[in-house]
């Protein structure tokens, strides 16, 4: 998600993915092995945190390119829509339920 602030400024919202295996699983999402292979991502395990957020300036240094031969290309390609729809609704939840932690990066 983005948004544009009056100072002209762009904040990108990115929710953080780990390998490793989640403490509270109700706190994570694991990412299908398939959508992985798919994106180009390696094989361990991973899992997208549904109850923090980071909200980051773009262009900044906390989105680099993923390619040396597109260095314009920040994106790996689109989740599946259930996956999505998935995952946006356990954000959802965590911030309905006061439970979801923005974190401002600012490096």
């Amino acid at each position: 998600m983005t948004a544009k602030r009056a100072s002209g400024v762009t904040l990108v919202t990115v929710a953080p993915i780990t390998h490793s295996p989640p403490q509270h699983p109700e706190n994570a999402l694991e990412i299908p092995w398939i959508t992985k292979r798919r994106l180009g991502l390696d094989d361990a395990r991973s899992w997208v945190i549904v109850n923090e957020v980071n909200r980051i300036v773009w262009p900044g240094p906390d989105l680099r390119s993923i390619s040396r031969d597109e260095p314009e290309r920040f994106a790996y390609g689109f989740l599946p829509p259930s996956f999505y729809d998935q995952l946006a609704q356990r954000i959802a939840a965590s911030a309905r339920d006061q439970k979801l932690k923005i974190v401002y990066r600012t490096e």
